[in-house]
C-alpha cells in the first residue's frame, strides 16, 4: 500500500489591502503655497508655477476664458494650520499699477531733478562767462578795428607830399632814366609853375613788364608845388594824377566807384587822402566819408554810416 505523501498547498499570500502608515501619512498631505519663514516638514508645498498652472487648467475646464484673479496665500503658523487668502479685482489691481507707477514717476522725477541741478547751475555759470567773454572780444575787436585806422591815418600822413603820376612814357626798364626831368617837362607843356627844387624824388613803381609803363611816385618838397600839379591834373590829357594812398585807403576808393556804377552813389573821390562819397537820394551838397569797410556794407544794403550827416 503506497503512502500517500501529503500535498503541502502553496498558500498564495494576499496583498494586503491595508494601508500603510507611512502611505497614509502620505495621502493626507496637505499642499499649500511655499512662503518666506515657513519651516514644515510634514507639509508638501505647491511652487507658485504649478499652482497658477492648475488654476488655468481649473478654469479651461469650466469652458470659459476669463483669467482668473490673482490670489495671495499667507501661511500664519504651523500650529494653527490657518491660511490667510486673498483675492484681487480689476481694479485692485489697476489701482495698485497705478500707484506704483506713479511713486516711481516722482522718485524717478525727483532723482532726474537731482542729477539735473548741478548741470544747470554749471551751465548758467558757464554762459556768463561765454558772455563775458565775447563782450570782451568785441571789446578788444573794436579797439583793434581803432588802431587800425589810426595806424592807417599816420601812415597817409606820412603820405601828404606825395602824388601818384600815370602815363609818363619811356619806361624801358634802364635804371639811369631821368624821370624828374620828364616831370619838369611835362609841366612846361601846360604851363605849371613847378622847378627842379620843388621835387624831393621821382622814380618808378615796381619791376620793369615788356609792354608794361609803370607808374612814377612822386615827392614834394614843399607842398604849394604839390597842390598846384594836383589841381592841374585835368589838363594833363593822358597823363592822371592822383593821391598817394595807402592800400587800405586804395581799397575803400575802389569799392565806392563800384558803389557809384550800381548807383548806390551818386560819386566819389578823395581829397586830402580821405575817401568821400554823396548819397543819391541825401540831402544838396551832404558828402560822407568812407572810414572802413564797414560803411561800405552799410550802404550795400542801403543804410547810411553811422558817422553819416542827417542820418535818420
Amino acid at each position: 500500500m503506497s503512502q500517500r505523501m501529503p500535498n503541502k498547498s502553496k498558500k498564495k499570500r494576499r496583498k494586503s489591502s491595508a494601508t500603510s502608515p507611512i502611505d497614509s501619512r502620505k495621502a493626507t498631505k496637505k499642499s499649500k503655497l511655499i512662503t518666506d519663514g515657513d519651516i514644515d516638514t510634514d507639509t508638501e508645498y505647491m511652487s507658485a508655477t504649478e499652482l497658477s498652472d492648475s488654476r488655468v487648467m481649473d478654469t479651461a475646464r469650466a469652458g470659459t476664458s476669463q483669467q482668473p484673479p490673482i490670489t495671495a496665500f499667507t501661511t500664519v503658523t504651523k500650529s494653527t494650520g490657518a491660511t490667510t487668502r486673498f483675492i484681487l479685482t480689476e481694479d485692485e489691481r489697476d489701482d495698485i499699477a497705478d500707484r506704483v507707477r506713479n511713486k516711481l514717476k516722482d522718485d524717478l522725477s525727483e532723482l532726474i531733478t537731482q542729477l539735473i541741478k548741478p548741470l544747470q547751475e554749471e551751465l548758467s555759470v558757464t554762459r556768463k562767462l561765454l558772455a563775458d567773454e565775447t563782450e570782451r572780444n568785441n571789446k578788444l575787436a573794436s579797439e583793434v578795428s581803432d588802431l587800425k585806422l589810426a595806424l592807417d591815418e599816420q601812415e597817409q600822413y606820412s603820405r601828404r607830399s606825395c602824388l601818384r603820376v600815370n602815363g609818363i612814357i619811356g619806361d624801358e626798364g634802364d635804371p639811369t632814366e631821368n624821370v624828374e626831368a620828364k616831370l619838369i617837362s611835362l609841366a612846361e607843356t601846360h604851363t605849371i609853375a613847378i622847378t627842379p627844387e620843388d621835387i624831393d624824388v621821382a622814380h618808378r613803381l615796381g619791376r620793369p613788364k615788356p609792354g608794361y609803363t609803370r607808374s612814377v611816385i612822386v615827392k614834394f618838397t614843399n607842398l604849394k608845388a604839390r597842390q598846384r600839379v594836383l589841381a592841374a591834373r585835368k589838363t594833363l590829357g593822358n597823363v592822371y594824377i592822383n593821391e598817394d594812398l595807402t592800400r587800405f585807403r586804395q581799397t575803400l576808393h575802389y569799392h565806392a566807384r563800384v558803389l557809384v556804377k550800381e548807383k548806390r552813389l551818386e560819386r566819389s573821390w578823395v581829397a586830402g587822402g580821405k575817401v568821400f562819397c554823396i548819397f543819391p537820394s541825401g540831402p544838396d551838397g551832404a558828402k560822407v566819408h568812407i572810414r572802413s569797410m564797414d560803411d561800405i556794407d552799410n550802404i550795400r544794403h542801403g543804410t547810411l554810416p553811422k558817422h553819416a550827416p542827417n542820418r535818420q
